[in-house]
């Protein structure tokens, strides 16, 4: 093979490797996590941060397990568990992370940094004599666990007394995480009576659409019921209670007057028995309004 040949071999190998290195999303192997994105994460995840890369830290169990650790906690108790590549190499680089992050959350408590399988811890809350004996005897409990070592730490660090001589601006003296103060209390209430509000409005909306709808329905009844202009309403005939005889053949006798019936259409009769009226037909029906159900079918 000719040397120019071999050259521009040569160049084409590194050309590729260096597309390769610039794709994007491949962070390099020396990309370390800066302790604002730390001190960012465990605010919004409750004091306890897994990275995605972190292997068996990430799994669900491994997560519920060091949640329930967090649970019940008297002092604060930050933990942050991240991959080996992202951390320092070196204990003094891990120390400074560590306390790079307690110096921007600003509150006095234990910080805990699992960087694959090594464990580094920085307590603003107790004495390093103190911090030291905590992790001897999570690693007593959790065996050679990780995971469970690190719940351990979190559990003991979490119930164990502050010591007044803790080093830090932010130490309490000794005292428990302060509860929340008046005004944070009434603030809460305030918002919680205020988000309540919408929920009160939209109950006494759909309350007098309720009732705007039954008024309305009980006009339109109403309205029906009534006879339309100009339309007499059909009215029952008027039968005399003390007329013998079929209904509206006779009409009451005046005081005097003979007991015999006047029927319409009949010859007069002499004085005698009463004769009885001669059958009508009872086809002929009086004039009388309407019903509905004399009116036909198809034009209902």
């Amino acid at each position: 093979m000719k040397l120019p040949s071999l050259v521009r071999l040569l160049a084409a190998v590194a050309a590729a490797c260096l597309t390769l290195l610039a794709v994007p999303g491949v962070p390099p192997a020396s990309a370390e996590t800066s302790p604002d994105v730390l001190a960012n994460s465990l605010e919004s995840y409750d004091g306890l941060y897994v990275d995605g890369g972190a292997g068996k830290f990430h799994t669900d169990a491994a997560l519920d397990f060091l949640r329930k650790a967090m649970q019940g906690r008297k002092l604060p108790v930050y933990v942050m568990v991240v991959p080996a590549r992202q951390a320092p190499a070196d204990a003094a680089g891990q120390e400074q992370l560590l306390q790079g992050v307690a110096k921007l959350i600003g509150r006095s408590g234990t910080y805990l940094l699992q960087a694959g399988r090594d464990l580094r811890v920085y307590s603003s809350a107790f004495s390093p004599a103190t911090t030291q004996s905590l992790v001897a005897k999570a690693r007593r409990t959790g065996g050679k666990s990780p995971i469970k070592v690190l719940a351990a730490l979190i559990r003991s660090a979490g119930s164990t007394p502050q010591e007044t001589s803790a080093p830090g601006k932010t130490a309490n003296g000794g005292r428990l995480v302060p509860p929340p103060a008046k005004a944070q209390i009434a603030k809460e209430k305030e918002a919680a009576s205020s988000s309540s509000t919408p929920l009160v409005a939209a109950v006494a909306v759909v309350v007098l659409i309720a009732i705007a709808g039954g008024a309305v329905f009980v006009l339109r009844r109403r309205k029906r019921a009534k006879p339309a202009d100009g339309t007499a309403a059909p009215q029952t005939p008027d039968v005399p209670a003390n007329v013998d005889g079929p209904a509206g053949m006779g009409a009451p006798q005046a005081p005097g007057s003979t007991d015999v019936p006047v029927v319409a259409g009949a010859p007069a009769l002499p004085d005698g028995p009463a004769v009885p009226a001669a059958p009508t037909d009872k086809s002929v029906k009086p004039d009388s309004p309407a019903s509905s159900s004399d009116v036909p079918r198809d034009l209902d």
